[in-house]
């Protein structure tokens, strides 16, 4: 983990400009995984974005609770997510999986969470927004005050499938600061 990009929580972010209308805009209730090796500054009880396809759309972030969450803006109306407690000052490998109406979330290879344990009704209806870009340490919708993520991010991913816990698992187990999957002998 020697490429990180560092934010400050204050307004820099990643905004992944054309994507709006792209092959990440998916559908409700359709597969795809979201993942980042983190490593949160602060648990300060905000709201921080991690990846992020707007509000009214789907993401990965941490929650004033202090926990990592995956979640997805349902029928114009609630979010429907998973969440496990988050720490900071030390990176993690955390990833949401999405396969039709189930959520998945992972933390360093590991099932933390798959069954969705709340829901938040939206007052008023607001339509699920696919307008918006993908953006990373920050949400664009702004109603929340733009959900910055104060830290830093590296090996993110965005993929159009939902991911198995195998290979989840493998995945962390191949990019973590003590991979021993690969020895090298000279």
């Amino acid at each position: 983990i020697g490429t990180a990009i560092k934010f400050d929580g204050i307004s820099n972010y990643f905004d992944m400009k054309g994507t709006a209308g792209g092959a990440v805009n998916f559908l409700e209730k359709s597969r795809y995984t979201l993942s980042a090796w983190v490593d949160v500054d602060t648990l300060d009880s905000s709201f921080q974005a991690l990846v992020y396809k707007g509000t009214y759309q789907y993401g990965l972030q941490i929650r004033p609770e202090n926990a990592w969450e995956f979640n997805e803006y349902k029928d114009s109306s609630w979010w429907e997510g998973v969440k496990f407690t988050a720490v900071a000052h030390t990176w993690k490998y955390v990833v949401g999986a999405r396969s039709g109406a189930q959520e998945f979330l992972y933390v360093d290879g590991q099932l933390v969470s798959n069954t969705v344990i709340f829901t938040t009704r939206q007052f008023g209806i607001v339509a699920r927004n696919t307008s918006l870009d993908l953006q990373l340490a920050h949400s664009a919708d702004g109603d929340e005050g733009g959900r910055f993520f104060k830290g830093a991010l590296d090996e993110v991913c965005v993929a159009g499938v939902s991911r198995s816990a195998d290979w989840i698992k493998l995945c962390y187990m191949n990019q973590r600061p003590d991979d021993k999957l690969v020895v090298f002998k000279k």
